[in-house]
Order: structure tokens, then C-alpha cells, then sequence
């Protein structure tokens, strides 16, 4: 008989931010205005952490104030009901690698793409907000 160990483990790195009147914080649903680069990103591997990853609906929190996009960019509103708020990076100099947000969850769970986005998903995550300072970084609107 096999035991699931409680998630998120402690040393994830949850965060909370208010970003232009919004609060996101884990488990807290938030509505906002995103942009989305609809030209499909190169696959570079594990440069950025696209080895591991979730797969999803990549967007960014913009002001609710309109300006133009530009070419190839989409925006929208999106409500996250149960969002996973996390430090974008455990150490400011390396966004990426060990310590970034995709290689902890990777290394909390053992999954990546598809079957990491199915099991947050499976644990009532609907999103995976990182967060830089004070304010958020790439969001993912998870899809399995």
C-alpha cells in the first residue's frame, strides 16, 4: 500500500501578491485580464524548463487598462478558481534550473508535461501562477 505524500510539500516556495488590485494566492480564486503570444514557442528542451513543464494555456496579467497588442498576441479575461501561487525561483540569479518553479515541481511530484498538468489537476489546481518579486510572471491555465 502506497502513502501520497501531502502536496504541496512545504518547501515549494507558496507565495501570495497583489498585483494591480488583484490578489493571487493559492487556493483563492482571481479574475484578470491576460495577453497570449499565439505564435508557438521553439522547443529548446530543458533551456527553459520545457522538459518539464505543464502543459496549459500560457498567458500573462496585464492592467485592466486597453492597449493595443501586438501582432500575433491575443487577450482575454480568465478566472482561476484554485490557482498555485509559487516563487517563480528560490535563488534571484537562476529563474530557471534547480530551484525554478517548474524543476520544483517536477522534483515534488516525479512528472512533467501532460501528466504533471493531470495531476495538479487531480489535486484541484486549475493553474500555476509563479510570481518574481511583486508581481507574476508567466501563468499557466493548466490542460492535460
Amino acid at each position: 500500500m502506497s502513502r501520497r505524500l501531502p502536496f504541496p510539500p512545504p518547501d515549494l516556495g507558496l507565495t501570495s501578491v497583489r498585483e494591480d488590485g488583484r490578489l493571487f494566492e493559492t487556493g483563492k480564486p482571481v479574475s484578470f485580464r491576460y495577453v497570449h503570444n499565439d505564435e508557438k514557442a521553439p522547443n529548446v528542451g530543458a533551456r527553459f524548463g520545457q522538459n518539464v513543464e505543464p502543459s496549459g494555456f500560457y498567458v500573462q496579467h496585464v492592467p485592466d487598462s486597453g492597449s493595443s497588442l501586438p501582432r500575433g498576441w491575443s487577450s482575454g479575461t480568465a478566472t482561476l478558481e484554485h490557482p498555485l501561487v509559487l516563487v517563480e525561483s528560490l535563488d534571484p540569479d537562476a529563474i530557471y534550473g534547480p530551484t525554478g518553479w517548474k524543476a520544483r515541481l517536477h522534483a515534488a511530484t516525479k512528472k512533467r508535461r501532460q501528466a504533471l498538468s493531470r495531476y495538479l489537476m487531480s489535486l484541484g489546481f486549475d493553474s500555476v501562477v509563479p510570481v518574481r518579486g511583486d508581481g507574476t510572471t508567466e501563468i499557466v491555465i493548466l490542460r492535460a
